[in-house]
């Protein structure tokens, strides 16, 4: 019989067998690095599929950046923050890929 467990998506639109590991080793953070992470899984599916593992570690760096210049001001990084710049890190993303498909014109 036909295990559907290992054939289904969960929330985060990762297929696995449910328990929540996806085999990138993000997932085992501890501190202000599992609130990058559950801000950045969320963008991962909005680049190409074969560029997920590196824009996920390209959006790990810009929080950090961010999270650096926010510490030295004394003032605290959010959840809204992040998610702001996720969203300019894919623009980013997908402006760069267009002007390396299209040309610089």
């Amino acid at each position: 019989m036909l295990d559907y467990a290992e054939y289904t998506i969960d929330g985060d639109g990762y297929q696995g067998n449910g328990n929540g590991y996806h085999g990138n080793g993000y997932d085992q953070l501890d501190g202000e690095y599992v609130l990058f992470y559950k801000v950045a899984k969320r963008f991962t599916y909005k680049v190409k599929r074969e560029d997920s593992e590196d824009f996920l570690h390209d959006l790990f760096l810009a929080f950090a950046k961010v999270n650096a210049n926010y510490i030295a001001k004394g003032k605290e990084l959010t959840e809204g923050g992040l998610m702001r710049v996720a969203r300019y890190e894919l623009a980013d993303y997908w402006r760069k890929h267009f002007k390396r498909i299209n040309g610089i014109d």
